[in-house]
């Protein structure tokens, strides 16, 4: 499968081809752990949420496999194939975008244009949020399989909201060992973004945004 990958992406092409050579299934996934885990995190705060990140995914494989490995095996071959009956749920489109919006806003992140850094500082938050949203189902359906509860497929298909308010109520939410998931969701700011309720004051050197866009109550604007 090739994806047009936008003018920051020689390095997304590059190793597609790298990808393409390998056997489906877990050859794949270990190789996006390995890559994923060379990119250099000077910031220690973040390179600990990337090993935690990872490591929350192989708890979720692993604790699936133990009852049911067909399904467990969904999350492995989740970048190139749909979840079993579920067209279009494979991640691979979500996984180049945040890709893309990472390499782009390293290179504007290297211009004194504050307006180009923010508006691809959205992007990239648009699009980590995106992909999240995707992983969400698999994880769903991996921990309540690992609970022996029953799996349903709709969740594939209900917003990013009920997405993370079930994954809550089956881990603990930010009191349980998926923590990091719940603190990384933002799917009320992801909307504001959407909705360009939140914006850039130059002028003020501030962002802005509105209450109605994460509580829900009348406009009230905010640094």
């Amino acid at each position: 499968m090739r994806l047009p990958c936008g003018a920051f992406g020689d390095e997304i092409k590059a190793s597609q081809a790298e990808y393409a050579s390998l056997p489906k299934g877990i050859a794949i996934f270990l190789k996006v752990i390995h890559d994923y885990r060379q990119i250099t995190i000077e910031n220690q705060e973040f390179a600990e949420i990337r090993e935690i990140f990872l490591k929350l995914i192989i708890v979720a494989y692993r604790e699936a496999k133990r009852v049911d490995p067909d399904i467990a095996l969904s999350i492995i071959n989740s970048l190139i194939n749909d979840y079993p009956g579920v067209q279009e749920s494979y991640l691979l489109p979500k996984w180049c975008s945040l890709s893309n919006a990472c390499l782009a806003f390293r290179e504007v992140a290297k211009l004194e244009n504050k307006l180009l850094v923010w508006q691809q500082a959205c992007k990239q938050f648009q699009a980590y949020n995106e992909f999240l949203n995707g992983l969400l189902s698999y994880l769903i359906i991996l921990w309540r399989t690992a609970n022996l509860k029953p799996v349903n497929t709709s969740v594939f298909s209900v917003a990013y909201s009920n997405k993370i308010n079930q994954f809550k109520d089956l881990t603990g939410g930010d009191d349980g060992a998926f923590y990091l998931i719940f603190r990384l969701a933002q799917p009320k700011l992801r909307n504001a973004i959407a909705h360009e309720t939140v914006w850039l004051d130059s002028n003020a050197n501030k962002v802005r945004g509105c209450l109605k866009s994460f509580l829900g109550s009348k406009f009230m604007p905010v640094a």
